[in-house]
């Protein structure tokens, strides 16, 4: 894995717009409107950002933002009645995981971004479902 210094900036703005309380709705506008590319050439959308909190996926929720590579996160069963593969999530106990510093861009030696962002933007995006739900 290698950081790709573009795609890290654009990470790091999605991190600090929704940390400074940004939606992610209106992150995503932002990045579309300036012509900011998305990695699969379609304009982003919100899912993108949130992903799913029992998946631990999209941009805002991915550990590997920090330096932490977790896997083992899903495992695939069949559905007895069609005989499709589904995926389904795994226990946090099952996840595995392993530091490497060097894919790490919210650090502050690299990219001149505070090191809590990861955390602030983790306690923001549990305030903002508690809010949702209750």
């Amino acid at each position: 894995m290698v950081v790709v210094s573009e795609e890290a900036e654009v990470v790091q703005r999605i991190f600090r717009l929704y940390v400074e309380g940004a939606s992610p709705k209106s992150i995503c506008h932002h990045l579309n409107e300036a012509g900011v590319p998305a990695p699969r050439d379609t304009a982003r959308g919100p899912s993108a950002l949130l992903g799913s909190t029992d998946r631990g996926s999209g941009i805002l929720r991915n550990p590997i933002y920090v330096g932490l590579i977790v896997w083992n996160k899903n495992r695939m069963v069949c559905d007895p009645q069609t005989g499709k593969r589904l995926s389904r999530p795994n226990p946090r106990s099952e996840l595995m995981s392993a530091e490497v510093q060097d894919i790490g861009i919210i650090e502050p030696e690299r990219f001149d971004i505070e090191p809590e962002r990861f955390d602030a933007a983790q306690r923001e995006l549990d305030r903002r479902s508690r809010q949702v739900a209750g």
